[in-house]
């Protein structure tokens, strides 16, 4: 009997143990689950960079330690540094710790996060590193641009602008420009003021137009925007705002520009309203009338009803001046227009101006007349917005902007032509520390447009802003290769520096030089046009020795999908630069009339577009699988998602033929489906005319043009084919050419 009690006692005692231990594992999971959501709160200082981290790495992002603490005014800094395999972040903002978790993993090769895509290959144990420091002087870094849902995120969902939200972050960017969702708003706004909804419908341009409307510019494009399309971009900009403000960045919203619906007049006839006549009228209202004050503040109160209160207002007037409103001495004019500003944003402390050098040529806004306006403000901090890009010298030095007027620089890097580069680092770098040691700096950062053209560019210009002592761009160009690839082959790094020098010896076109046919071929070639690299033999032998060094290392990067992205990217600028050497050759075999040679040239630079799609659609298929999806996620039905795409396309069509090189990167199927069509109906006509009428063969253009828009569909390349046969093809094109001797 004790022998039995003895068993069952010690068969008690095992199983109590059993379950103190499991009990124990629970409690342990509970705990590590409570630290999980402790460190992922949004009550935590640090919550925020943990959740952004999260999201790209998953649970390894509670490996890391951030510290948000207090630091000195007037600098942003991060530390970094590996403890006892604990990856360590300190900074003294949110931006600041969300800029060091980018470096710190660059610094240790193991993600690259950009705009096409992300290498993540996370270390099992976290090496140890000393202590290294980011930081940065100057107020703001900048992201946005009045054009973006214009040119790029008109059909954005909302893991798409996650992601953009996520690298600015990444990028250390603290304030932002956001234009989506105002649509809903001004509708709201209308309303209250007696315009009917059908009267609505038809005020409304296109998506794809509606920055262009916004600003008063009259485009020729006829269609109407489905109000599907305004509700959900609304539910949109409410995520998009909330996560803007929880990743420690500034709002920035575009304010009334005067643009107003045609009917408003008949409301308010004693309103003083500007019409501009053209294929789609535009009305607006002059900036010195009371009712502008009003609107003004209707809109803003229902914005921050609609989003939240938005830090700063953004100001755009300078795209049309307004000489009609002109009555008298235009010194007395222009005093009204800023006291009647001023009564508009009187509440708010701070506001942005838009001040582009291209808008600010007109003879109207001199340099008088500037200081004039801003003189409205005397209590407010005023500051300017400029684009680099467009302009080589600072306004204010041109303008003449009074002296408490600081300045934000800007980039917008959409002329690419699928090249890594299209401008010179190291003179942006030039160009910030010379225009920081003037003092009229306030901030630095980009005009976001064609974010997936030259992603290095983007992430160069955020990190030199993050360099405030020094910046090497060969450095940082090693960093970003090894970062994107692994531990870099020195032949890779050669690579990026061949391409990089390509840039620097290529020469601009002067496009006003060519008349005629060659005009034409040039200004609507499928590849470049503000980098134009016919005939530069420097440029075409580095390129393609920095294409065959990709080739050769294809096999070891497979199945990288950045590799394979930047592969394509090289190989179509190559077949780009072919093609407009071909499309020209052809123009000037037709003026020696050469009629077979010149249709060889058509033939074999149409063959490079069928190529150059095959190649965008085995690496990035997404893209154009994304926009259809996204037709469909803003439409309510098939006129909805007709209006949408034809819209799309219409500005696809206009501006693939002004600025073919970022055209071309918008979606699958423009070259296959648009371009390669054109230039076999030029070369039937030429077969069929003995001179060259352009007025003549645009006409038979439009007919082609509006199809094409009209399409529900546009084609990509007949048959993709497999990505083994497309690298071979490139292996046997390319690297059966002797290597030149650089």
């Amino acid at each position: 009997m004790n022998v039995i009690l003895e068993k069952f006692q010690s068969k008690k005692k095992r199983n109590l143990h059993k379950f103190c231990g499991l009990m124990l594992i629970v409690f342990t999971l509970l705990f590590i689950t409570s630290c999980t959501h402790e460190k992922l709160a949004e009550t935590l200082p640090e919550g925020a960079s943990y959740r952004l981290l999260h999201r790209w790495i998953g649970d390894r992002a509670l490996d890391f330690e951030l510290v948000l603490e207090p630091g000195e005014e007037g600098q942003e800094y991060a530390i970094l540094e590996t403890r006892d395999s604990t990856p360590v972040v300190r900074g003294n903002s949110v931006s600041a710790v969300n800029k060091g978790i980018a470096r710190m993993l660059q610094k240790l090769q193991s993600t690259n996060f950009s705009w096409e895509g992300s290498r993540i290959s996370l270390p099992v144990v976290w090496p140890q590193s000393g202590a290294d420091t980011v930081k940065c002087d100057i107020p703001w870094r900048w992201y946005g641009s009045v054009w973006q849902s214009t040119y790029e995120s008109t059909f954005w969902e909302w893991d798409r602008w996650e992601r953009e939200l996520d690298l600015m972050a990444f990028n250390g960017v603290n304030i932002v420009l956001l234009t989506e969702g105002t649509e809903l708003v001004w509708w709201k706004v209308w309303r209250t003021m007696g315009i009917r909804d059908d009267e609505m419908d038809e005020f409304f341009y296109g998506p794809a137009q509606l920055n262009f409307q916004q600003q008063g510019i009259e485009i020729s494009w006829k269609g109407n925007t489905p109000r599907s399309y305004f509700q959900k971009k609304s539910e949109l900009q409410k995520k998009i705002f909330e996560r803007v403000k929880e990743l420690g960045m500034k709002t920035v919203v575009p304010v009334f520009s005067g643009v107003v619906p045609l009917e408003l007049a008949e409301r308010f006839p004693r309103a003083n309203i500007y019409y501009n006549r053209g294929v789609r009228p535009l009305a607006i209202l002059d900036l010195k009338d009371p009712l502008y004050v009003e609107i003004q503040n209707k809109y803003w109160e229902e914005y921050t009803l609609t989003y939240g209160k938005p830090d700063m207002p953004f100001c755009n007037f300078f795209q049309n001046p307004p000489a009609s409103f002109i009555t008298g001495s235009i010194e007395t004019e222009v005093a009204k227009i800023g006291t009647n500003l001023h009564a508009a944003f009187k509440n708010q402390k701070e506001i942005i101006w838009n001040l582009e050098p291209f808008q600010l040529q007109s003879e109207f806004w001199d340099q008088n007349l500037i200081r004039l306006l801003f003189k409205a403000f005397p209590d407010q901090t005023v500051t300017g917005l400029q684009n680099l890009t467009l302009s080589n010298n600072p306004l204010w030095q041109q303008r003449n902007i009074p002296e408490k007027i600081k300045m934000i620089y800007t980039f917008s890097l959409n002329e690419g032509g699928n090249n890594h580069y299209n401008q010179l680092p190291v003179n942006w770098a030039e160009r910030f520390f010379r225009l920081r040691d003037q003092e009229r700096m306030d901030g630095w950062g980009i005009q976001a447009e064609g974010t997936g053209n030259n992603s290095i560019q983007y992430h160069m210009l955020h990190e030199i802003a993050w360099n405030s002592d020094s910046f090497d761009p060969t450095k940082c160009q090693e960093d970003w290769c090894n970062s994107r690839y692994g531990a870099c082959k020195t032949d890779l790094l050669l690579a990026q520096k061949l391409i990089y020098e390509s840039l620097d010896k290529a020469k601009e076109s002067n496009m006003q030089r060519h008349y005629g046919i060659q005009r034409f071929v040039l200004q609507q070639s499928p590849g470049l046009e503000w980098t134009f690299y016919a005939n530069a033999g420097f440029t075409n032998e580095r390129l393609r020795f920095a294409l065959q060094i990709y080739l050769r290392n294809y096999e070891s990067h497979k199945e990288n999908k950045l590799y394979g992205f930047d592969l394509m990217q090289i190989a179509n600028h190559m077949l780009a630069i072919e093609s407009d050497s071909l499309l020209a050759t052809a123009a000037e075999k037709h003026l020696v009339q050469q009629p077979l040679l010149r249709n060889s040239m058509i033939i074999k630079a149409v063959e490079n577009m069928h190529q150059m799609d095959r190649l965008s659609f085995l690496f990035e298929p997404e893209k154009w699988q994304s926009l259809l999806s996204s037709i469909n996620y803003y439409s309510n039905n098939g006129d909805d998602r007709r209006a949408l795409y034809a819209s799309y396309m219409e500005m696809i069509d206009r501006f693939s033929i002004e600025k073919p090189a970022y055209g071309a990167r918008l979606q699958h199927g423009l070259l296959n489906g648009f371009y390669a069509p054109r230039w076999l109906l030029l070369n039937d006509y030429l077969n069929k005319n003995s001179y060259y009428h352009e007025s003549e063969f645009k006409e038979k253009l439009k007919d082609k043009e509006k199809e094409w828009i009209e399409n529900e569909m546009i084609e990509a390349a007949e048959e993709p084919g497999d990505e083994k046969g497309m690298i071979e093809w490139l292996k046997k094109k390319y690297l059966s050419v002797k290597e030149p001797v650089i």
